[in-house]
């Protein structure tokens, strides 16, 4: 089975295109220590993951043997400051 992926089977999202979901944590030496800054941005990005899913805004269907993700954005609306 052939699993390239064209072009078109891409969404390009400007990140002016986005409103903000921000999470903030408080940083102690002994996780940086532990886990590291990358460590800890993974653990961030799951949560702000299971918040969008949780909020119906990331979805998922499967389509035989291929898994869809969705996420929803915000469109700019026309005529909106670029």
């Amino acid at each position: 089975m052939e699993t390239r992926n064209s072009e078109e089977d891409y969404i390009k999202i400007r990140a002016s295109d986005f409103g903000l979901i921000q999470s903030k944590y408080m940083l102690s030496q002994e996780e940086i220590s532990y886990l590291g800054i990358d460590g800890i941005k993974q653990d961030m990005a799951i949560k702000i993951g299971r918040y969008l899913l949780s909020e119906g805004l990331l979805g998922f269907e499967k389509e035989g043997d291929i898994l869809i993700a969705s996420l929803y954005v915000v469109k700019p609306t026309k005529g909106g400051a670029e």
